[in-house]
């Protein structure tokens, strides 16, 4: 973290305004792993002011080792604590898998399978996740939500005002949701 930091630093005097993780943050699902990443994240930001946004990987979640516990998204947070919600969107619901944070005018969505496809153990397993139907449509209509935003605000600009970026993430590739504007 302390190179990315730098790195941003030569860019910017301010430096990251968030880091995006896409899983995998421990190496087999254990809690104190958890402790250890969030000690050293700390260590370099101040996770109210550089919030990290992140997904679970099949490493963050994995229980079909003897050395893993069950881990989910909820627990995470649970363990890192309050300050690094501080950008949640008021409809992000890490219990279910998907945390929606807006930061610097960007929205950064993170979505997680929450079953046993997401962990398969499967070699060359191209199947993607199994996604919660629930999750899929709060994730179809919140860029729904987004794009009706953007739209309305264009038509009401007397200039061509440019739309939000979205980063959507997750472990696996989502294959039910339309990405396209309603």
């Amino acid at each position: 973290f302390r190179q990315l930091q730098e790195l941003a630093l030569q860019y910017t005097d301010r430096g990251l305004d968030a880091v995006f993780f896409a899983g995998d943050i421990v190496n087999n699902a254990r809690a104190s792993q958890v402790e250890d990443f969030k000690t050293v994240y700390e260590d370099v930001f101040d996770p109210a002011k550089v919030p990290l946004i992140f997904c679970l990987g099949n490493h963050d979640v994995k229980t079909r080792s003897y050395t893993c516990q069950r881990l989910n998204m909820e627990i995470f947070y649970s363990i890192f604590g309050d300050s690094y919600r501080t950008y949640d969107a008021e409809n992000s619901d890490p219990q279910r898998g998907y945390v929606h944070q807006v930061v610097g005018g960007y929205h950064f969505i993170a979505v997680n399978p929450l079953d046993n496809g997401y962990i398969s153990d499967e070699v060359g397993d191209k199947s993607g996740a199994h996604y919660d139907p629930e999750v899929l449509r709060w994730l179809d209509q919140l860029l729904a939500k987004i794009t009706a935003e953007d739209i309305a605000v264009k038509k009401a600009a007397w200039y061509d005002a440019p739309g939000r970026d979205i980063l959507v993430l997750t472990g696996r590739r989502v294959s039910a949701v339309n990405m396209r504007p309603t």
